[in-house]
């Protein structure tokens, strides 16, 4: 799997504890207004979790991808990132709203 910790270190808030670097397995937050986004992502099993929870509000969505081949910062400045597996493409933009897009492949 293709990845660059440092672009997603800067794109995300901060790395929560717990990612376990020696096993391969990441995870990282960020905090908005009034919602949390995680990004988690096992290098070695090749799958990666984005969750978006709304505070205040009951509305909830994880969307768990299997064969990742990368995750990629398409643009720092807008927050925007893909995560790329054998089955499609997941687009999340963080900047003013979340907004999260899967297409089949």
């Amino acid at each position: 799997m293709k990845y660059d910790i440092t672009d997603l270190l800067i794109f995300f808030d901060e790395q929560a504890p717990a990612t376990d670097e020696e096993r391969g397995y990441y995870w990282f937050r960020s905090k908005h207004e009034k919602s949390l986004v995680n990004l988690i992502f096992s290098v070695y099993e090749e799958t990666c979790t984005i969750s978006v929870y709304a505070q205040g509000e009951s509305v909830t969505t994880s969307l768990r991808f299997n064969n990742c081949t990368s995750i990629n910062i398409i643009d720092q400045e807008k927050k925007c990132l893909e995560v790329l597996s054998s089955g499609g493409r997941c687009f999340l933009s963080t900047k003013d709203s979340i907004n999260v897009e899967y297409e089949d492949k």
